[in-house]
């Protein structure tokens, strides 16, 4: 990865206690014109980031860089500097050790196939418990319950540019995953967002009972694994099912999977119809409502027959 932006940003904030530059005072500012197919880039979404095949754009890039508002610059070298700051190379090793370890953690019980042709093949491990998610069992345990929570992931395009120019100085990150545009304040993943919610469920007296989640990214792993942690941390009813699911047979922490998209909505629409009131129940309600009426201070009786004069 080419670190040369992250030591400009480091080097353009500078020490306040250094003694060899006592002439820099003030807020620090910078601006980074970096071409989008270096590492570093989705990291650095204050950046102005340009195609360098293409000239013309490059250079009216640049120019927007010289032209920008001393404040807008001010804005974006503070919301680069928090994130250089921290993420460095500490956070980036526990990273990389914790990934190994999960990676690693009974990985000979795992079955492995070999994927691709190539300089594309691979071998990929699959948890030996990881399975198709089974309509039967997902419609049943969602009948039985009483407070739901679901965690749907979402597809989006054509909107990665238009975001990151309009969050540029917002303490978030915009990034492209597979077929999405994901837009999440620094240091927050899915998986902490769908703890607070279950917290929240919890603390307002409606404790979880169903819980359903549903991915296909990377991003979306963090969501997994905290679900798949949510029943030891009491924060949704005992003995809880937990439906933490991928689409695509992949290497996941999710537990199950289902094939494509369209099968995910043929399992929403499963369970939306299991939502639908039964046409004979409404039929039950509707005349047990209307069974007595009153009208003043009397009461009309409606009997099941028709008595002809």
């Amino acid at each position: 990865m080419n670190l040369t932006p992250y030591e400009y940003i480091v080097c353009r904030q500078g020490l306040p206690s250094s003694e060899s530059a006592p002439e820099v005072s003030g807020p620090r500012k910078s601006m980074l014109v970096v071409s989008e197919f270096i590492g570093c880039s989705p990291s650095l979404s204050g950046a102005i980031r340009v195609n360098p095949w293409n000239t013309e754009a490059t250079a009216e890039s640049l120019n927007e860089a010289i032209s920008m508002s001393e404040r807008e610059k001010q804005l974006r070298h503070e919301k680069h500097y928090r994130y250089v700051s921290t993420h460095d190379v500490a956070y980036w090793s526990r990273s990389f050790i914790q990934d190994l370890e999960r990676a690693c953690k009974d990985h000979f019980r795992k079955p492995c196939w070999g994927i691709g042709l190539g300089f594309g093949f691979r071998v990929v491990a699959l948890d030996p418990n990881f399975a198709k998610l089974s309509f039967d069992s997902i419609l049943m345990s969602y009948g039985r319950s009483k407070s739901r929570a679901i965690f749907l992931d979402y597809d989006a395009k054509e909107m990665l540019d238009h975001l990151e120019s309009v969050l540029v100085s917002e303490a978030v990150v915009v990034k492209s995953g597979q077929f999405i545009v994901e837009v999440k304040p620094q240091g927050v993943s899915k998986g902490l967002v769908a703890e607070k919610i279950l917290t929240s469920m919890k603390e307002k007296g409606q404790q979880a009972d169903f819980v359903l989640c549903i991915g296909d990214d990377r991003s979306d792993e963090d969501m997994f694994e905290n679900i798949a942690d949510a029943m030891k941390r009491s924060i949704v009813a005992p003995k809880t099912p937990l439906f933490a699911c991928t689409v695509g047979q992949k290497p996941s922490k999710a537990k199950f999977y289902l094939d494509d998209t369209y099968e995910v909505v043929s399992m929403l629409s499963a369970l939306a119809e299991a939502s639908e009131p039964d046409p004979t129940d409404l039929a039950d309600d509707l005349a047990t409502s209307v069974s007595s009426l009153d009208i003043g201070d009397e009461q009309i009786q409606f009997g099941n027959s028709i008595e002809g004069s």
